[in-house]
């Protein structure tokens, strides 16, 4: 049995929460906020609840009313100070406390080594409340793997700077099977987890699609001494990458790297799904375009040229250009069909978004990365240079464009989605049966 910590003197606002206190003579032993203790009974049931420290405040013995409160507090500060007396007012006016509320997580079990969340009364006020010994810790860190086959281990357990022997593991099959979050504060190593496991599932063999916001995948950070999955042996053969960022080329010479976009080889529904939503006037032309079996041969043409001019005059007359060869035709009285004029803007003006990006190194993105995927290679996009609306689209174009080609393929084995962007209900409709993690 560990030490004892504070006292229990009764329960939280919520059905699951308790109250302990800590008097200031045992300050040395206060948890932290997020820290794990037990609390186990002496009396009746004898069980050992796994507990979280949710609250903190300060307390004092004068400004508590209860007196059933202020019996368990007095008998508690005897028992540490070794006083056998009842308290004299002197002391009793010294007598501060810390104060903190628990969250009573579960039920541990050492028999099954397991974590029971179906516990059904909270604990005795009498119950001892403690830190959790090394062995329990163990089963905290791997509480739901305990049937589990394939666990990694992915860290160590830490409590503020402190940081124990303690392991912790993760089930990849869960990665695999279901949708698993990451949650945590900016700065406390979101991404850092998810590249380990993301490195880690890499080498099962499964396909594993990684929409990277912010670019720090592949390429590793010399200054911040970060590594990325493109400098680790045994991962970086079996990374494919589209990207428009600058990379050594001498130093990632044996990588799979495409530019992001070809717009020539893209259907028009695939462009039109890059534009930014639209409203109204701008709706009709731009589902008129999505309708569109193929890319005009003006427009192809428009494409080309762009991409060899620097002119800011010939780029405009060439967005113009394209935007006509899209734009739907209206009947008109005694001058028979015309370019609807009022329509030509909405496009000119969605296509300058878009025909920046255009790179005639890339492939299909779309068909290229089903490929891929299909033999269980680790695709990223590295959307970190575009704009977030643009990325947005970018990825989601991509998602229905995998689903509506090549699910039957694809099903055949899992597929592991990796997204820093907000997915459409549509999108995360076609996920089942594949894994999402955000």
């Amino acid at each position: 049995m560990g030490e004892r910590i504070g006292v229990v003197i009764g329960r939280g606002k919520e059905t699951d929460q308790l109250e302990i206190v800590v008097a200031f003579q045992e300050r040395e032993k206060s948890p932290k906020l997020g820290e794990f203790l037990v609390v186990e009974e002496t009396e009746f049931m004898r069980r050992k609840l796994l507990a979280r420290v949710e609250e903190f405040s300060y307390g004092d013995f004068q400004a508590t009313k209860d007196e059933r409160i202020r019996a368990l507090v007095e008998k508690y500060v005897r028992e540490i100070t070794g006083v056998g007396r009842e308290l004299s007012e002197e002391e009793k006016k010294a007598l501060f406390f810390r104060h903190y509320i628990l969250k009573v997580l579960g039920e541990i079990e050492l028999e099954g080594s397991k974590i029971k969340t179906d516990y059904r009364v909270l604990p005795e006020l009498t119950s001892l409340c403690r830190y959790p010994n090394d062995n329990e810790l163990k089963i905290i860190t791997s509480a739901g793997l305990e049937d589990v086959r394939h666990t990694i281990p992915i860290g160590h357990l830490s409590m503020g700077e402190e940081v124990r022997e303690t392991d912790v593991i993760f089930d990849l099959d869960k990665f695999k099977n279901r949708r698993t979050a990451i949650f945590a504060r900016t700065g406390y190593g979101k991404s850092n987890l998810c590249k380990l496991v993301v490195s880690l599932a890499s080498l099962t063999g499964v396909g594993l699609l990684i929409f990277d916001m912010e670019g720090e995948y592949v390429f590793g950070d010399p200054s911040k001494k970060t590594i990325g999955l493109a400098d680790i042996p045994g991962i970086k053969e079996n990374l494919v990458v589209y990207t428009n960022r600058g990379y050594d080329a001498s130093q990632y010479s044996d990588l799979w790297i495409q530019p992001l976009i070809n717009l020539e080889l893209l259907e028009p529904s695939e462009i039109a799904s890059l534009f930014p939503e639209a409203k109204g006037e701008e709706a009709k032309a731009i589902t008129h375009f999505r309708g569109l079996f193929t890319l005009p041969e003006e427009f192809i043409d428009s494409v080309r040229k762009f991409r060899e001019s620097s002119s800011g005059k010939e780029r405009s007359e060439l967005l113009e250009q394209a935007a006509r060869s899209i734009t739907p035709q209206r009947k008109t009285q005694g001058q028979g069909v015309k370019v609807d004029e009022s329509q030509v803007g909405v496009l000119k003006r969605n296509l300058r978004w878009i025909f920046p990006l255009d790179d005639a190194g890339a492939s299909n993105i779309v068909t290229d990365a089903i490929w891929h995927l299909a033999r269980g290679r680790t695709v990223v996009v590295d959307l970190s240079l575009l704009p977030l609306e643009i990325a947005n689209s970018l990825s989601n174009m991509i998602l229905e464009g995998i689903f509506k080609r090549n699910v039957e393929n694809i099903t055949r084995q899992k597929l592991i989605v990796v997204s820093q962007v907000n997915l459409p209900p549509t999108i995360k409709l076609m996920f089942h049966p594949f894994s999402q993690v955000n």
